[in-house]
């Protein structure tokens, strides 16, 4: 019987950065080198810091892949709850992991999770196929929820902002752009609110257009629209960001005054009425005619009754010659 020498094996390659230290030399080499078996190091999160051929076909594309994105869906939080557990050197536990990207690989491994002093490492063995149609299938389904849940998010943003359009309709007038009597309302019940605790000034002033029923009788609806668009507009270009102002009537315009008390109020509406005579509405061919009815928030007085003062002082303008500002000083 011929007897043949043995060859000696190759020089051990330099280790690869996947080379487990629990193995070496050639061994070491094949399995990083491998296109079948997985060799990885992972960190405490899932992202896999290195990885074999075998390992980072399975992953997306990217600098530092995660792990967790390329499992199926619900299988990442899981394999990041497993990795805890290995909170020791020498520690280490199998797991099944499920690979899977819509239209990518998708497959089934066997893999020891281990633990020593350079951290995580994961092996891990292709099982059979026999799940990848399912596994597929799971991918599909959830490739659709994701699409219905966009087109979902879609339709409620659009919805919402819907919502959020009638709403601001209900409580805007649409001819002039000013806020309605139901706004109004409730604008005046806040700022006494705000104002009664803390005894800040608060006025209120009611406007209304001088013989306004004239104006309509004589020039028709669309100049009455002209003429309350315009006293609108006066109004709105002289007062503050923080007053409230708003249509309360046919001809009949609230402005509400925070921070101000009755003198400040019967300065702002002497003002408006200058301004108001200033705007000439064709085919009038003559300023604007308003009253003003002005009053203050009286400590512990209601909304309600801070409206009826400024009302009969309006009253009180009316009957003593109008285009003018009368006061409740009681």
């Amino acid at each position: 019987m011929e007897t043949v020498e043995p060859r000696p094996l190759p020089p051990s390659p330099e280790p690869e950065p996947t080379a487990h230290p629990l193995t070496a030399g050639v061994l070491a080499a094949f399995l990083a080198r491998s296109e079948g078996c997985l060799v990885g190091r992972i960190d405490a999160r899932g992202a896999v810091v290195e990885a074999n051929p075998a390992l980072r076909r399975w992953l997306p594309a990217g600098d530092e892949p995660l792990l967790a994105e390329a499992l199926l869906p619900t299988s990442a939080d899981r394999f990041a709850e497993v990795l805890a557990l290995l909170d020791a050197p020498g520690r280490h536990l199998a797991v099944r992991l499920d690979f899977g990207r819509l239209g990518a690989p998708c497959g089934s491994f066997r893999c020891l999770v281990h633990r020593d002093g350079r951290g995580l490492w994961l092996f891990g063995e292709r099982l059979a196929d026999l799940a990848e149609p399912l596994l597929r299938e799971v991918l599909a389904h959830q490739h659709d929820l994701l699409r219905l849940n966009r087109q979902l998010h879609k339709k409620t943003t659009t919805l919402e902002r819907d919502r959020a359009d009638v709403e601001r309709l209900a409580r805007t007038d649409p001819l002039t752009g000013l806020a309605n009597r139901r706004q109004g309302d409730e604008w005046l019940q806040q700022l006494v609110a705000l104002a009664d605790p803390e005894g800040a000034p608060l006025a209120c002033v009611m406007v209304d257009i001088d013989y306004f029923k004239a104006i309509n009788d004589a020039f028709g609806h669309p100049t009455g629209d002209r003429v309350l668009r315009g006293a609108a507009r006066a109004l709105a270009e002289n007062v503050r960001p923080l007053d409230r102002l708003a249509r309360v009537g046919g001809e009949e315009f609230l402005v509400l005054l925070p921070e101000t008390d009755l003198a400040g109020a019967v300065r702002l509406a002497d003002r408006l009425r200058v301004e108001f005579s200033a705007r000439v509405i064709p085919p009038l061919g003559r300023g604007l005619s308003a009253s003003f009815g002005v009053a203050g928030l009286r400590p512990g007085e209601a909304p309600d009754d801070l409206l009826a003062r400024a009302d009969n002082a309006l009253l009180r303008a009316k009957r003593n010659g109008r285009d003018r500002v009368e006061a409740d000083e009681g």
